[in-house]
């Protein structure tokens, strides 16, 4: 297995025009996947997907009867791999064509099993993660050098072990009245109606959203949490119950209680949109 070390050097080795493929998959992908804990059985390379080959898919061996490497079922992991003369950079074309590729790979019936996808021609690299139908980036796009594999490394394989079971959705635009609050009430009953742990959390400067549910903050307030990272959050958390009435019967059970838990806006958090603010939040705290 390869250390992260021996990765770094031969990271080193790989010129920066490099053309040929190969050469990334052998000097970077295959080290890095054993970087990541996989061994030579829990790697199967031009694995079909249902739409195309992926060059490496990557799954533990739990039983002994089920080698990832020879039966090919219920993949964990893809990693999709580019010369370096293919551009991945930020914004390109061809770094939005290579997100498309891995995003058509994880949402395959064959796929279903799989929760991460990474992209990388070794200069850049990025994982997704697939959370039910929805693949969302889990990392920035990460430029690589030999001074930060090591580190960019161990992110990775720390994600890939502990992962963050939990999906952020952000509703957001800068024009008012286009439907923000309205949007994510539902989104939130929704997901609590089909059984989902839901916490909403209103950064809203105007607190629409806190409003609307007639809530105000609580002596300890999110603004607070902000700057002072001993406090517990979860002492901001104030929860929500209220029966469907039977309006809904073709969607939801009408005996059905909505339950989800919202973070109310505080006046306060308008101090923090000024730079000085920002810069202190971002120096000692979250």
């Amino acid at each position: 297995m390869a250390s992260a070390n021996s990765l770094r050097e031969k990271l080193e080795k790989i010129s920066p025009s490099e053309k040929t493929e190969q050469v990334i998959v052998q000097y970077f992908a295959n080290p890095l996947l054993y970087e990541l804990g996989f061994d030579d059985l829990e790697i199967r390379p031009q694995f079909e997907t249902g739409c195309g080959k992926v060059d490496f898919a990557a799954r533990k061996n739990t039983e002994a009867t089920d080698i990832f490497y020879n039966s090919q079922k219920n993949p964990y992991l893809f990693l999709e791999v580019k010369s370096r003369t293919y551009d991945l950079s930020e914004g390109s074309s061809t770094y939005e064509e290579a997100v498309d590729q891995v995003k058509g790979y994880l949402s395959r019936e064959r796929s279903k099993s799989a929760k991460w996808g990474i992209i990388t021609n070794a200069s850049y690299i990025q994982i997704w993660r697939k959370h039910g139908k929805v693949v969302h980036p889990a990392t920035a796009n990460l430029s690589i050098n030999p001074d930060n594999i090591e580190t960019i490394v161990r992110d990775l394989r720390n994600k890939l072990e502990n992962y963050e079971r939990a999906l952020t959705i952000c509703v957001y635009n800068n024009k008012g009245g286009v439907g923000k609050t309205t949007t994510v009430i539902n989104l939130a009953a929704a997901l609590a109606a089909k059984g989902k742990r839901v916490l909403a959390v209103d950064f809203d400067s105007q607190g629409d959203l806190t409003r609307s549910f007639g809530l105000s903050p609580g002596e300890i307030t999110l603004t607070q949490c902000l700057k002072d990272p001993k406090i517990d959050v979860h002492s901001i958390i104030q929860s929500l119950s209220y029966p469907i009435n039977n309006r809904f019967p073709y969607i939801f059970d009408s005996t059905l209680d909505i339950s989800f838990d919202i973070i109310p806006r505080d006046p306060e958090l308008e101090t923090l949109t000024d730079s000085q603010s920002l810069a202190y939040i971002q120096k000692g705290t979250r």
